[in-house]
């Protein structure tokens, strides 16, 4: 044990606690010139004085009595800081992927939709300017006691079809919607409101549904705008 390395030790740390003599003694309850003994190496403190004392310089006792403070492996803290970048830019990536292809519904622009009967009632066409996912549901009820069919279009695309579509190819996409299952009179509406909901509502519900809905087509082939 090496005790004047162990005296400059405590010396050191004191001062970078900005603590005198006289003031590390008095948390100690020994007297001044204990502590300048043990800075000059000429004696150690009391094994009951240990604890109290690193508790005072903020250090193990392993430390004091080692005459230095253990540091952490350089190249520990390294590894950690590469691996927390690693991770973060993993996360940012995979966020940045859920959100570009994350499909949300599109509002209704007669500029990049339209929906045509050019099948021979087979089938009407929904063409848009990019790309993405058609979805509808078919509804029944009656009117007058004229049983009427609805059709209820939603169109879903994510932000990297929007950036990569291409004005001078607009109404490119053609959605196919199946008319075999339908009465002869029927109307067709784009929406927001999820399909689920439509599907599940009933004749009152139903109403209002078509009152937020917008009207697009009817089979009289006539097409409807704002």
């Amino acid at each position: 044990m090496d005790q004047e390395k162990i005296g400059k030790f405590i010396a050191k740390l004191r001062k970078e606690k900005k603590l005198s003599q006289k003031e590390l003694a008095e948390k100690l309850g020994v007297s001044d010139r204990s502590i300048s003994n043990w800075e000059n190496g000429k004696n150690m403190p009391d094994l009951s004085l240990f604890k109290p004392l690193c508790e005072e310089l903020g250090i193990s006792i392993n430390e004091l009595m080692n005459g230095k403070v253990k540091r952490k492996n350089k190249y520990i803290n390294i590894l950690i800081y590469v691996c927390l970048v690693t991770i973060s830019f993993i996360l940012l990536c995979l966020f940045s992927y859920i959100i570009l292809n994350y499909n949300f519904r599109q509002s209704y622009n007669e500029k990049n939709m339209l929906l045509i009967n050019e099948d021979n009632n087979e089938y009407l066409n929904f063409y848009t300017s990019f790309n993405g996912e058609v979805d509808y549901v078919i509804k029944k009820h009656l009117e007058n006691g004229i049983e009427v069919g609805l059709i209820f279009i939603n169109y879903k695309s994510n932000i990297i079809n929007l950036i990569k579509k291409d004005n001078n190819k607009s109404l490119a996409y053609n959605h196919h919607i199946n008319l075999n299952s339908l009465p002869f009179y029927y109307q067709v509406y784009y929406t927001n409101i999820k399909l689920s909901k439509i599907n599940n509502s009933k004749d009152k519900e139903l109403e209002n549904i078509i009152n937020k809905s917008h009207l697009i087509y009817e089979n009289n082939n006539k097409l409807i705008r704002n």
